[in-house]
């Protein structure tokens, strides 16, 4: 707004001297004040700073044009860099769902191989006890004909008298065995017939009933029927 102040004359002083002198006013926008948080975004995101471009040096705006030399040069090289991008993208993709798949198919292939070693193992010790256990028995069974082996060379070289008496008493030892045996093997058939006997009543009980005839008088009727 231009001074109204009143400016006294003085001689000899010029006339355009008693003017008020006009300020200097830089180049400035009129929406900048205005944009607020715009322009701040345009300095944060994009690196330009529109209030200081008025202000700034051959130089510093030199900086833009290199700025956008590597832009221009970036964006030639983005449909090549989109194609191997991608490419990479779904390789790593692809190639990590392939060590998943053998893993997994690695994973249960191990357990079945450790499972069949430790199977192979338990079995090797198993056939390793049976090998100790046929030594035991093959000495054992060395043992008893070599001691076999001695008590009939050992009769061979008795009299016969002798051996006649060692044979007798070996049958009568035996006879006497057999005759042991006779009163269990008697019992056994009695048990045995108690026992047919129980499961014939069972199965007649189960045929006829709790009602089926009984006593004397059944047996007279079991009797009369036969006739």
């Amino acid at each position: 707004m231009p001074s109204t102040e009143i400016v006294r004359f003085r001689p000899g002083q010029s006339t355009l001297a008693r003017l008020p002198q006009p300020q200097r006013r830089g180049i400035q926008s009129n929406l900048l004040p205005q944009a607020g948080n715009v322009a701040r975004a345009m300095h944060q995101y994009f690196g330009i700073d529109l209030n200081a471009l008025p202000q700034m040096s051959d130089p510093q705006l030199a900086e833009f044009a290199n700025r956008a030399q590597e832009m221009k040069r970036l964006r030639q090289a983005l449909p090549i860099l989109d194609q191997h991008f991608q490419e990479l993208i779904e390789g790593q993709l692809e190639y990590e769902q392939f060590i998943q798949k053998f893993l997994k198919i690695g994973g249960k292939a191990a357990e079945k191989i450790d499972k069949g070693i430790l199977d192979a193992y338990l079995l090797s010790i198993g056939y390793n006890n049976h090998l100790k256990l046929m030594s035991q028995q093959s000495a054992t069974g060395a043992q008893k004909l070599n001691a076999e082996f001695q008590a009939a060379f050992s009769l061979n070289q008795l009299d016969l008298q002798t051996s006649l008496k060692l044979v007798q008493m070996r049958r009568q030892t035996a006879q006497k065995q057999i005759r042991d045996r006779i009163p269990n093997y008697q019992k056994q058939q009695q048990i045995s017939e108690e026992q047919r006997l129980a499961n014939q009543q069972r199965r007649d009980l189960l045929m006829n009933g709790t009602q089926q005839q009984g006593g004397i008088w059944g047996r007279f009727s079991s009797f009369f029927s036969g006739w």
